[in-house]
């Protein structure tokens, strides 16, 4: 037990109501008077013999008050872990009950559709419309700009809780609209892009494929051409061409290499184009009906 030399009050913190432990506590020595910290001179071997063993014995008071909270701190971690362990229960038994899950799938499948529609693509809160966007940026100060965030609603909704994830992927319309722009790609998007296309099933597509050149004037040197990675995203669009009912287009013929063997590429169940500047030559469609086609005065 501490022992100032100078007989401190002690006082008692109490630990616990009911055993009553407590923690004996030394109350602190005055504080030195202003006077001894104005003196700039050697203090008398008395003083400093006192101030000495002042602070050996509060060094020793700070030490057992360390340990002590070192003890009640694993405490409190014991019992944070199983109070939180104890509320993951109780919101697992109260999810079992809520009202969010006697909602049919019926009404899910309207609320996730319109969030999906409705996700906000930038900060100004305007929607893509899309299930899957994935602009460029171009700003207007730096002219290589940079790519814009991937706008997935449905990949967002997914991480929610299992429950919802499963909800997600039993509804492949939600995984059927893609917009991306494949100009200075430095990443490949392939695997995002098959990912949709597995996810949606069966479903009918809607795809719009943009390639933003004309809006840039910058050169960025990438590890792999992003012209290359641009044509391997878009030449994945073979993967739904059976089901694409609706396909809008902006990109320029400067896509492929002028010696590079361009695919059929052919659309079987189309039914809406938007073609703003790709050659007619290189689509085939059947049923359409509905075809917007313009085309830049070269």
């Amino acid at each position: 037990m501490s022992n100032y030399p100078t007989g401190f009050a002690i006082s008692s913190i109490v630990l616990c109501n009911n055993c009553r432990r407590t923690f004996r506590v030394y109350n602190p020595p005055p504080r030195p008077k202003n006077e001894h910290f104005r003196y700039l001179g050697q203090l008398p071997d008395a003083d400093v013999a006192f101030h000495r063993a002042v602070i050996e014995e509060m060094e020793e008071e700070v030490k057992r008050h360390d340990s002590e909270l070192d003890r009640l701190r694993r405490v409190v971690r014991e019992l944070e872990y199983e109070r939180n362990a104890l509320q993951k229960r109780l919101d697992e038994h109260r999810n079992l009950i809520s009202a969010m899950r006697r909602l049919p799938v019926e009404l899910w499948d309207i609320i996730f559709r319109q969030v999906v529609v409705s996700w906000p693509k930038d900060d100004n809160g305007a929607s893509s419309k899309y299930s899957l966007y994935l602009p460029y940026k171009h700003d207007e100060e730096d002219s290589n700009g940079t790519s814009g965030d991937v706008v997935a609603p449905p990949i967002i909704l997914s991480h929610v809780s299992s429950s919802w994830r499963n909800l997600v992927l039993s509804l492949p319309h939600l995984w059927a609209s893609i917009s991306f722009d494949i100009y200075q790609l430095d990443n490949d998007i392939t695997p995002l892009l098959e990912m949709y296309y597995g996810r949606s099933a069966n479903h009918p597509v809607r795809v719009n494929v943009v390639d933003s050149v004309w809006r840039a004037d910058g050169e960025i040197a990438y590890p792999r051409p992003p012209e290359e990675i641009g044509r391997d995203v878009f030449l994945s669009l073979k993967a739904v061409m059976p089901r694409c009912e609706e396909l809008s287009l902006d990109i320029v013929t400067s896509t492929f290499d002028a010696d590079q063997e361009i695919p059929e590429i052919s659309f079987p169940a189309l039914k809406s184009l938007e073609c703003d500047s790709l050659t007619e030559d290189y689509l085939a469609c059947q049923g359409l009906s509905r075809m917007i086609c313009t085309f830049p005065p070269f």
